[in-house]
């Protein structure tokens, strides 16, 4: 009904956002779910390319109650964070990276885009074996293109370095059998994981099977024969525990505590940092990256659609005011992240080390709107609960569905997601070093005035349109 996509036309593992649906689109249907069946949906952050699958397993999570032994109560990250059962580095020698091809996860991604196409520029005779969620492998090479077109990154002399392989971060030994698993190994010079669902609102339980299971997968398939050089798109999720709030963090500190990470994503997150320097430190050529909020590219294309950052940033604009409240946004372009991986994947002076990729100079997220609304007169800024009564009170509004995740008191002290992200509250990740090595590689986070006026030609069209 939202989309008026017929039933018998529809596939149920395409992305509905290759299907027509937007950020709206996605808000209405939110709105139905819940009027319907009393579920909070949101849509959107479901992954990276929410289907109808993904739909039907929230679904079948909600009405069987699976996932919830492990939620909150009696959850120890640490324990978690084990390497799996009988993980050993096997006494071979290192296998040369990047090889012949690399495993890429989260290809078909907003972030995944960058990166696929980061790779195939730096190695021209590379192959990307994409691990992809499709019906077919000629589905899964369509989506991989729509995805790089869908950015404006798409080159047509890129198919044949392209390989799809159908499984499922989620699924024991990634959906494949016995003998698919060991063919993925082939040829095989490196891992790029940068797979993961997302959702600010579910569980660790409901994330934890992909999140933290595929990457255990990832982790065997690296040392199943001579070890493959490993790098994780990690997140600054791993810094929300409460002894780090207030902290300066640097690269190279050890990330020991977990205590009071609230979110089950954030969750997941540390737990696979954890495991994956662990993996590290028993000998796994390993690269840690730890990027924040990632926004539109530095150049003014298009953004990811739906995201929690687009829906913040044009929920507050659609009512022209922000929160009273000092929220860091802690948010960098796409191409900035691609690019600093794509500088520092499967280099020697790299391995071991920890990437924070933070912008080096934090913004306050009413800073940050005010100069994009510039140019489409005052604004304002009202105290917490004004702000959300008006986004209540604008049904379209694309932060509708997330007013009860922004509302959420959590932990002992009872802040809610803004207020933890306020200067005071939240960690402060060091990008110093960083920005040092990524200097020498000609890569450079742009500055402020360098991405308001292009980020500005998107989101505000895209406003006009939607009002």
């Amino acid at each position: 009904e939202v989309m008026e996509q017929p039933s018998d036309q529809l596939d149920t593992t395409t992305s509905l956002f290759d299907l027509g649906l937007d950020s709206l689109m996605a808000a209405e249907f939110a709105a139905v779910v819940q009027a319907t069946v009393g579920w909070r949906l949101d849509l959107a952050a479901l992954s990276d390319a929410p289907c109808l699958e993904d739909l039907a397993d929230l679904a079948l999570e909600r009405l069987t109650q699976k996932g919830t032994v492990l939620d909150q109560v009696g959850l120890d990250l640490e324990r978690e964070s084990q390497l799996p059962a009988g993980w050993t580095m096997p006494d071979a020698p290192f296998q040369a990276a990047p090889g012949e091809a690399v495993l890429l996860t989260g290809a078909s991604g907003f972030l995944g885009a960058y990166l696929l196409a980061g790779q195939l520029k730096r190695w021209p005779e590379l192959r990307l074996r994409c691990l992809v969620r499709a019906a077919s492998i000629e589905q899964g090479q369509k989506r991989l293109e729509q995805n790089l077109r869908r950015y404006g990154l798409w080159q047509p002399a890129w198919s044949s370095r392209l390989e799809v392989v159908l499984g499922d971060l989620s699924q024991p030994q990634l959906g494949l059998d016995r003998d698919q698993f060991k063919c993925l190994r082939e040829g095989l010079g490196g891992i790029l994981h940068n797979g993961a669902q997302l959702s600010q609102m579910a569980s660790y339980g409901q994330l934890g099977a992909s999140n933290v299971g595929g990457t255990r997968t990832l982790l065997q398939l690296a040392t199943s024969e001579s070890p493959l050089r490993f790098e994780l798109i990690s997140s600054v999720a791993v810094f929300e525990a409460d002894a780090y709030r207030d902290q300066l963090i640097e690269e190279q500190v050890s990330l020991e505590d977990w205590q009071g990470i609230q979110l089950g994503y954030s969750q997941t997150k540390w737990v696979t940092d954890r495991m994956v320097r662990r993996a590290a430190e028993a000998g796994l050529p390993v690269t840690l990256y730890r990027p924040p909020l990632i926004a539109g590219a530095s150049c003014g294309t298009t953004w990811h659609e739906g995201d929690l950052l687009e829906r913040l940033l044009m929920g507050a604009l659609a009512v022209g005011a922000s929160p009273d409240l000092a929220w860091e946004l802690d948010v960098v372009p796409v191409d900035y992240v691609a690019d600093a991986v794509t500088a520092l994947a499967w280099d020697q002076e790299s391995q071991g080390k920890t990437f924070h990729l933070q912008h080096p100079e934090p913004l306050l997220l009413s800073t940050l709107l005010s100069q994009i609304a510039e140019a489409i007169g005052e604004w304002r800024v009202l105290p917490m609960q004004e702000w959300i009564s008006e986004i209540e009170q604008s049904p379209q509004n694309p932060l509708q569905p997330l007013l009860p995740f922004f509302q959420h008191r959590w932990g002992k002290e009872g802040l809610t997601y803004p207020e933890r992200n306020c200067s005071g509250q939240r960690a402060r990740p060091s990008c110093v070093w960083t920005t040092q090595e990524l200097m020498k590689q000609g890569v450079r986070c742009p500055r402020w005035n360098q991405l308001i006026g292009p980020w500005s030609s998107v989101l505000l069209p895209q406003l006009v349109k939607t009002s």
